[in-house]
This record gives structure tokens, sequence and C-alpha cells, in this order.
């Protein structure tokens, strides 16, 4: 199996099964501290659904990961009354950690780059003609 069967494989299997979305340390789901982050999941969505449409991937395996984790970033979408979206539960700029626990006491933030990024790039590729939900 190559290295892009071994991620996607990956992330299918880290994907929370509730929610759609993945996890700010993504193999550490079971720890209560550790939060669903928006913008990982965006973009992970996003490199699911790339593979898919490149022929890497097998649609009837990731499809249903992209559809899941694309509905669990929607859940993180709020209009606000001026009609404008937040996008929450994501961290601004987060780098290179020392340790999983400052990974996952990490300030989340509303519109963080990141998240704002990776909710555009997944919202294109899931919402382009020719994708079903």
């Amino acid at each position: 199996m190559d290295i892009l069967q071994k991620l996607l494989e990956g992330l299918r299997q880290a994907q929370d099964p509730r929610t759609g979305l993945w996890y700010q340390v993504v193999d550490q789901g079971s720890r209560p501290e550790n939060w669903h982050d928006t913008s990982g999941s965006a973009m992970f969505v996003y490199a699911i659904q790339c593979a898919i449409d490149l022929g890497y991937a097998r649609a009837e395996v990731y499809a249903p990961a992209v559809k899941n984790g694309y509905e669990g970033i929607l859940s993180k979408a709020v209009i606000r009354p001026d009609s404008l979206v937040d996008l929450y539960d994501a961290c601004d700029g987060v780098g290179v950690q020392t340790s999983e626990d400052i990974y996952i006491n990490y300030q989340k933030s509303v519109n963080a780059k990141e998240a704002v990024g990776g909710f555009l790039w997944a919202t294109t590729i899931v919402e382009k003609p020719g994708i079903t939900s």
C-alpha cells in the first residue's frame, strides 16, 4: 500500500463517526479534552475528494468520509444576523509543538484563517457540478 493509501485509510479510520469531523490531535479521539478541528477537517475533506477525483482513491470506499466530513464542517458554520458566516473551532496559526497536550489545549478561535481557507476549498470541491451528496 503506498503512502497516499495509508494516509487515506488512516484518516477514514480516525474520523469521528458521530460528527464526521477529525480531532485536533487526529489519532487521540478518545481523550476527553481533545476537540473537533474545523480547519483540519476541511482540509481532509478536500484532500480525500481530490484523491477520488484524480482516481487515486475509490469513491465507494472514501465518498462517505467526504460526505460526513463536509456535513461536519457545515455544522461549524454559523450564519450571522448580517448574513455573513462565522466558522468555529479552529486554531489560528498552530505550528509544530512539543507535545500533544499543547495542541489539544491551543486556544480555539472564530474565523481562523486556516478554517476559512479550508472551508472554501472543501466547499468548492464538494459542491462542484457532478458531485452528489
